[in-house]
């Protein structure tokens, strides 16, 4: 975790820099729990909260673009237990890195559109549990504190609005499991889908936006 993490900080500065990619989202989360015995825990409700991302992107060819970046995301997700009147909330703050590869199919008059795939290890930083009106850390419990590795696909638009500054929207599709077993038997995994706007600054001599708005 801490090499992908050092690869990520240290990928602007391994090569030429492009753009600076910055973008806020709402994202969605659906828990998938199932007990040590394989039985799934029902009455599971998303819950919506926010991510952050802030990254460099560097062209590889015409169409491929590769970005690396660092990201913050809020998930979340509520349930109720049948026959005992209980209502749980789990909300959780996650860091994390990540490697996203776009391939751009369209593009006219500064319009581009793409699809995106990415992978994301994340750490938790903090977490609760509520319990009817009693908060509980999730600190050190095994089905969350471990690292979890996104895999996230989508399809996004830029829009090229000067030859510096381009907008951004993505919707991204996400699947994160735990890296390693838990020793109890349970599993969770969270599904994820989040819808994105986002700012992306050329920088340089690089001509992204410049190339586009002349097609």
């Amino acid at each position: 975790m801490r090499t992908l993490l050092l690869s990520v900080l240290l990928f602007p500065l391994a090569v030429q820099g492009q753009q600076i990619v910055a973008e806020v989202g709402r994202v969605t989360t659906s828990f998938d729990y199932h007990d040590s015995n394989g039985e799934r825990l029902d009455n599971l409700f998303p819950m919506a909260h926010v991510s952050f991302a802030l990254g460099y992107r560097k062209n590889i060819s015409t169409y491929l673009h590769l970005t690396g970046h660092l990201l913050f995301n809020e998930y979340g997700s509520e349930a109720s237990i049948d026959g005992i009147n209980a209502r749980l909330m789990w909300n959780m703050e996650y860091l994390g890195a990540g490697l996203a590869l776009d391939g751009e199919f369209y593009r006219r008059k500064g319009i581009v559109l793409l699809v995106r795939a990415a992978a994301e290890p994340q750490l938790m930083l903090r977490g609760t549990q509520t319990i009817n009106d009693r908060l509980y850390d999730m600190r050190g419990v095994e089905e969350f504190d471990k690292p979890f590795l996104f895999l996230r696909g989508g399809a996004g638009m830029n829009y090229c609005a000067d030859e510096r500054t381009v907008i951004t929207m993505r919707y991204m599709y996400g699947l994160g499991q735990p890296m390693g077993a838990s020793s109890g038997g349970e599993r969770l995994r969270m599904r994820t889908s989040t819808f994105s706007l986002g700012l992306l600054w050329n920088l340089g001599r690089c001509t992204y936006c410049r190339s586009m708005r002349l097609r």
